[in-house]
């Protein structure tokens, strides 16, 4: 139920309500086509908007309510003049108004113009389906297994399955104060996307970041089809080898673990390949709107994460170099440079805002991963290249064998009319060797700046691309129309073959795990059981709670309710909310043994350093010290206090203890 209502929403608010102003081409109107550029206009849109609102301290739900009812009919209009929904709307009211009676007739003419355009686009959907029957059914299975790596952790967890996932949706509850760079620096574009969600449906945050995660994994496997049927076209078979080579072939930096969790970074990445396919369509159309497109996914990248907006930004200075003939003119590289320049200062603008406002500016981590050029020997090199992934062997293998059969081949008619794709296919192939050095630039002494295994997230798409562009090109250029027929299916069978040879397949994975799944399910009891302000309540647990429970009630760390009991002389203990839910692991968290009498009489671990949760919560030996101590007060107050204190739940690994305020003005676990 949870995920159909994140589905519903997110779907209908980023895909379907921009259709009704977006103006598709005669070529553009395949359901992938409008899906992407639909989510881009969408995802853009709302950014910038809770980003202005955010700002000038305005969110809340009617206002963003008004200014997207504004913003579509503005661009409605703009875009589809008289025959914009609006307008179309407001002239079938008049209409009815005039003369009521035609209601029925008025209705009815729709109805059968709305059947008319469903029977066309059916026509149409079963005859390339009935032409590429069997590669279908491969796209349709492949996509299948690509949900079920995704989804898998979602549906049969409740815990998140990254640590990261808890700080974006405390962010997007940031959002929803009109709170902006509260603590850190860090792009809020991520968090505006969940907002919008959260503000519009007034669904719970932790309902979005469960399933935004598998949903972005899923966008992400769309893109390289999205892209493949920009560049080659309706070519589904190798469409069919980049989709499975993607979602199968662990061998590729794909991260699929990343997939399953809110991660700014693979959201981000969900425009690369768009972006890249709206670059070449505008270089060989000329085409402003897929530029403005192609600027826009920039913009979301940049907006969202700098890793990713780098990376896009050195993908469209390559794609533009490969179209020399005709972009390396003073009007077209005037044009690009202001719309990628314009859209790129648009979205850097609120970290802008940021790194001048806010004093405290923490930058270890991008200063971490930058590194030098390092002395490596050619030996050294060679060594790195023949141990590496097998596929970049094999594309080199390809190269090389399409680049012997261009010197040697005929160079015919029929070949010199295909030439026109090759630009593309030139710019695909360099994206590719371009990201491959940087994505091995460390094994090879050369400068880095983003670790691989954020880089591998576009690496990989761009990989899977360009394997089926390579292939398009190659089974293209030969002579025999019969031999091409034949060519096709037998290169995707070798492919999966060698994929599942290979035995280096992706299985779905298991998520990290940062709190109980019987957590999470108290948290969403809680959250029904007790309502603000009438019923207000304090959890006492581990951070995960506390991203969990802001804005619905209010969190206690553990370790400094421990500390205050064992040191009463230097803190206090009082709480005024209604009700207190201690949350006790009777097995912590990270190990299989339950709590001990001896683990409870440890001193308490101080520490000074600067990261309180990795010390306290992620070492499991600190861990297992501080829930062993919280048991055996929590049980010791709940037999001298049986009046106030109850069990809220109890499992073989969690128990939660209910302490009830009563008729007391507050609550002290210090007072005798």
């Amino acid at each position: 139920m949870m995920l159909f209502q994140f589905l519903f929403s997110y779907l209908l608010l980023f895909v379907g309500l921009p259709m009704l102003a977006v103006r598709f081409k005669e070529k553009e109107e395949g359901w992938i086509d409008k899906l992407f550029v639909a989510l881009v206009h969408s995802s853009l849109f709302f950014i910038i908007v809770i980003h202005l609102l955010v700002f000038i301290k305005l969110y809340e739900t009617l206002s963003l309510l008004a200014v997207t009812i504004a913003g579509l009919v503005l661009a409605d209009r703009l875009v589809n003049g008289n025959k914009s929904f609006v307008t179309t709307t407001l002239t079938l009211l008049y209409d009815l108004t005039d003369n009521p009676t035609n209601w029925r007739r008025m209705l009815d003419a729709r109805i059968e113009a709305a059947k008319a355009a469903s029977r066309g686009r059916g026509a149409r959907l079963l005859a390339a389906l009935r032409a590429n029957w069997l590669a279908a059914l491969c796209i349709a299975a492949t996509l299948a297994y690509a949900a079920f790596v995704r989804f898998k952790h979602a549906l049969t967890h409740l815990y998140f399955g990254a640590s990261d996932a808890y700080v974006h949706m405390t962010f997007m509850k940031f959002l929803a104060e009109n709170r902006i760079f509260a603590e850190t620096i860090y792009p809020y574009g991520f968090a505006a996307v969940m907002s919008a969600v959260h503000k519009f449906f007034i669904l719970d945050p932790y309902i979005i970041v469960r399933f935004i995660g598998p949903t972005c994994g899923m966008l992400l496997v769309l893109s390289i089809y999205f892209a493949l049927r920009r560049v080659i076209g309706a070519n589904y078979v190798f469409i069919f080898v980049a989709l499975f080579v993607y979602v199968f072939y662990a061998g590729l930096p794909s991260n699929p673990w990343r997939q399953i969790s809110a991660l700014s970074m693979e959201y981000a990445a969900i425009f690369v390949l768009p972006g890249i396919a709206f670059l070449i369509t505008y270089l060989r159309s000329s085409r402003m709107a897929q530029l403005i497109l192609a600027g826009e996914c920039l913009a979301i990248t940049v907006f969202i994460h700098p890793y990713v907006a780098a990376t896009l930004g050195i993908a469209y200075v390559l794609v533009f170099l490969c179209f020399w003939k005709t972009s390396l003119t003073k009007t077209s590289i005037v044009r690009f440079g202001s719309v990628m320049t314009a859209f790129g200062v648009v979205g850097a603008i609120p970290l802008v805002i940021a790194f001048l406002t806010v004093p405290a500016q923490d930058m270890s981590y991008l200063e971490e991963n930058i590194q030098g050029t390092q002395s490596i020997t050619l030996s050294r090199w060679i060594d790195v290249l023949a141990s590496g992934n097998p596929l970049v062997l094999g594309m080199l293998a390809l190269i090389v064998g399409y680049a012997l059969f261009r010197w040697f081949a005929s160079f015919g008619s029929k070949l010199r009319e295909r030439q026109r794709s090759e630009p593309a296919v030139i710019a695909a192939l360099a994206l590719f060797f371009v990201f491959y050095w940087i994505q091995e630039s460390a094994a090879y002494g050369l400068p880095t700046a983003i670790p691989s295994d954020r880089f591998g997230v576009s690496f990989a798409l761009v990989a899977a691309m360009s394997l089926a562009v390579l292939l398009h090109l190659l089974i293209r250029s030969l002579p025999n129309p019969r031999l091409r027929r034949v060519a096709q299916p037998a290169v995707a069978v070798l492919t999966a073959a060698a994929v599942f040879a290979s035995g280096n397949v992706i299985a779905a994975p298991e998520g990290g795990r940062y709190q109980y799944d019987d957590n999470v399910k108290v948290y969403l009891q809680l959250k029904e059981q007790f309502k603000p302000p009438f019923d207000e309540w304090t959890v006492v647990s581990p951070m995960e709670e506390n991203h969990l429970v802001i804005g619905y009630g209010w969190h206690y760390q553990l370790w400094e309710f421990l500390r205050a009991l064992e040191h009463p002389d230097e803190s206090e203990l009082k709480f005024e909310t209604h009700h207190i839910f201690i949350f006790v692991e009777k097995v912590p968290l990270g190990s299989d043994t339950p709590v001990t009498e001896e683990e409870a009489l440890v001193p308490f671990p101080e520490y000074e350093g600067a990261d309180l949760t990795e010390y306290y919560y992620r070492n499991t030996e600190i861990r297992r010290i501080l829930e062993s101590k919280a048991y055996r007060w929590a049980e010791s107050y709940m037999e001298r206090h049986p009046e106030s204190v109850d069990i809220y739940y109890d499992s073989p690994v969690l128990r939660v203890y209910w302490v009830r305020k009563g008729d007391r003005l507050e609550v002290d676990f210090l007072a005798p």
